[in-house]
């Protein structure tokens, strides 16, 4: 039920839609019998707030971290030394790949890349996990989180900031202390 209009904003949470009417007023999915349009909304969580951009699941809990809009305010300020080498290694490792790629909102550019480890790497299509050693936490942010840092002085949360302090340099050594980050990736890592 409900216009075509309605079904497709719905299924596009991310995504405001704007259709163009064709000449009789009425529009039409399928063929060349409308213009669609996209106007990209930015997805934005507060930092620590639960994840909840994908239907993820698992007995860690999943907190959001570096999720920015340019409409909304975040901590800026300098990163402790050694945060953007530990973001960089753990960027290079993808996780839950998605089809699209999502720019960046402060430069305005639609593909970001950034050397990561001396490798050049496309953000914005995957994201970073981040196990917590001191409880069953994982911090889930977007790839662009590196770029973010680096760029816009976008400085995450303590608690992230100590988890990342704590990775070892082995990502197979990663995990919260009852395993939970390890079950999170070989349920829905790759």
């Amino acid at each position: 039920p409900g216009s075509i209009v309605s079904q497709l904003q719905k299924s596009t949470k991310s995504k405001q839609v704007q259709v163009a009417r064709p000449w009789d007023g009425e529009p039409r999915l399928g063929g060349l019998s409308f213009l669609y349009t996209e106007e990209i909304k930015r997805m934005h969580f507060d930092d620590l707030s639960p994840y909840s951009y994908t239907k993820m699941t698992s007995r860690a809990s999943l907190r959001n971290v570096g999720w920015l809009t340019a409409e909304s305010p975040f901590a800026t300020g300098v990163a402790p030394p050694g945060l953007v080498e530990q973001i960089s290694r753990a960027t290079r490792i993808v996780r839950n790949p998605m089809r699209g790629i999502e720019g960046c909102a402060f430069c305005g550019h639609e593909h970001i890349r950034e050397v990561v480890a001396g490798e050049t790497l496309l953000l914005g299509m995957s994201e970073v996990w981040i196990p917590s050693p001191a409880n069953e936490v994982v911090y889930i942010a977007p790839s662009l989180l590196v770029h973010y840092v680096t760029r816009h002085q976008y400085l995450p949360p303590g608690e992230f900031v100590r988890a990342v302090e704590c990775l070892s340099a082995d990502s197979d050594e990663w995990d919260t202390p009852r395993g939970a980050y390890r079950k999170l990736v070989r349920r829905y890592g790759d």
